[in-house]
């Protein structure tokens, strides 16, 4: 695998990598369930506000990181639906994530860059995207899990499918070993599992990979599991927020809300 020497960010890949270490769930979509007539033409009609109002809800339940992965629909579209992602992550202090396309990327001025095994190495995409960019890949193997979490110019990598997904149709499912083995490997560099978790399954992976995953679901807001320091939030308390007590102090710095979650959000980062 190719790899390259990473410059110094600027304030802004910075920030950006500082989100990512904070990161704990991983959103992919298709677009498919947001066309509202498949017959219109080389641009597919999307349904901005359905759309708009899903990226809202998953940020909302505790998303840290919403990914585009449709490989279906126009450039276009696909163009319009991550100008959308990066504005609604923007305002929500989320990440917006594009895959494959490195031009969509640079277009649409999104946070996280990922591709697979046979795309763009990293030398590559970092001459098109910068320096500011996190770049993730995907890995089915340990041999790439390996070689992932020695490349100095990746930001993050993720392991799977653990089950068949729809944003991978086709995709043979590597179960729950390889995250296992990743989990093992002591590198610092975030990894997220991948592929078909949901409420039902999400137990099998952290009983053997107690890390990051990966989601995709219909209504994320409202079928959001996370880790156990739920409905903790970084930086300054925002509205309806207090500080730990003494005893709760940890070294994040987190504020604990003072509300009930009205839909059982987990944790959200500002």
């Amino acid at each position: 695998m190719t790899t390259t020497t990473v410059p110094e960010p600027t304030q802004l890949g910075q920030l950006r990598r500082e989100r990512l270490l904070s990161a704990r769930l991983y959103v992919c979509t298709d677009l498919q369930r947001f066309i509202t007539n498949p017959e219109a033409g080389p641009v597919d009609e999307l349904d901005l506000e359905a759309l708009r109002r899903f990226y809202a809800e998953a940020f909302e339940g505790g998303t840290d990181i919403i990914q585009v992965r449709d490989k279906q629909v126009s450039t276009q579209t696909e163009l319009t639906a991550l100008t959308l992602l990066k504005e609604v992550a923007d305002s929500y202090g989320g990440l917006s994530a594009a895959n494959d396309r490195a031009d969509l990327a640079l277009i649409s001025g999104v946070d996280v860059f990922h591709v697979g095994q046979d795309d763009l190495s990293t030398e590559q995409a970092r001459q098109i995207l910068g320096d500011d960019v996190l770049i993730g890949l995907s890995c089915r193997t340990f041999e790439q899990v390996r070689d992932a979490a020695a490349d100095p110019g990746l930001d993050y990598y993720c392991t799977g499918p653990v089950w068949e997904t729809p944003t991978k149709p086709g995709r043979a499912a590597v179960g729950t070993e390889l995250p296992a083995q990743a989990s093992q490997l002591d590198t610092g560099k975030p990894f997220f599992v991948i592929g078909g978790i949901n409420a039902q399954n999400i137990g099998e992976v952290t009983a053997v990979a107690p890390i990051e995953w990966s989601w995709c679901a219909p209504s994320p807001r409202r079928r959001t599991p996370l880790p156990p320091r739920a409905n903790w939030w970084r930086s300054s308390p925002p509205d309806g927020c207090r500080r730990r007590n003494p005893e709760e102090v940890s070294p994040d710095g987190c504020w604990r809300s003072t509300e009930p979650d009205p839909y059982d959000a987990k944790e959200r980062h500002l």
